[in-house]
């Protein structure tokens, strides 16, 4: 696990952390990622709760897997709720051989509401902060919307907006992810189910 501390705007030391599975391609890294901080007006057990503990068990679940295909990347981010901080830093750091090695970035935000509304990212929209979205956005929301239709899960897109894919949108990493909502306590939801069987394959 790697540690990547940065000072924020406001002047406060912040905390990244990036962990990667042993095996898999490192030139083909599937990065999947949610912010670990919360403000005192949300509900801090969905905002993010929700999405750090879902990628804590998707890595639980990754270890009894044996070898990968690709490499999986998991990112805690800090500063999320301060202006997207935290991935903006990391996303700062990498070299452009990093970033070309980044074949999609899923970010998992709010996934524990009680709506239980099941939104899958755009990445079939024309542009995406007046910048068109990268080669493989529109393929990453079909990996998500294609597993909910075998399952019989409806589902309806979800509009990008302002949150730690951002930055690697603009760095021209493909992206998806978001609101996919199982309702609190729930371990074995759509989410959980949903990517594990996209990591278990493959063909990926």
């Amino acid at each position: 696990v790697q540690r990547q501390t940065f000072t924020t705007r406001a002047g406060h030391e912040s905390v990244n952390l990036i962990a990667e599975t042993p095996t898999g391609r490192t030139d083909n890294v599937i990065m999947l990622g949610a912010h670990w901080d919360g403000v005192e007006a949300g509900a801090g057990m969905n905002d993010n709760a929700s999405g750090t503990a879902a990628l804590l068990q998707v890595a639980t679940e990754l270890a009894d897997f044996g070898a990968l295909n690709n490499q999986v990347r998991f990112a805690f981010w800090g500063a999320e709720e301060t202006g997207l901080e935290g991935s903006r830093h990391y996303v700062g750091e990498l070299s452009e051989d990093e970033v070309d090695q980044l074949v999609v970035y899923y970010n998992y935000d709010m996934i524990g509401s009680p709506n239980y509304l099941i939104g899958v990212e755009n990445g079939k929209a024309e542009t995406y902060n007046d910048k068109p979205l990268a080669d493989g956005s529109a393929q990453a929301m079909d990996v998500q919307s294609g597993y909910f239709d075998a399952i019989g899960q409806p589902w309806q897109p979800s509009e990008m907006c302002c949150t730690d894919y951002n930055a690697f949108h603009d760095a021209g990493v493909a992206a998806g992810g978001k609101a996919i909502e199982d309702p609190p306590g729930e371990r074995d939801g759509p989410f959980g189910k949903l990517i594990l069987a996209y990591l278990r394959d493959p063909s990926g």
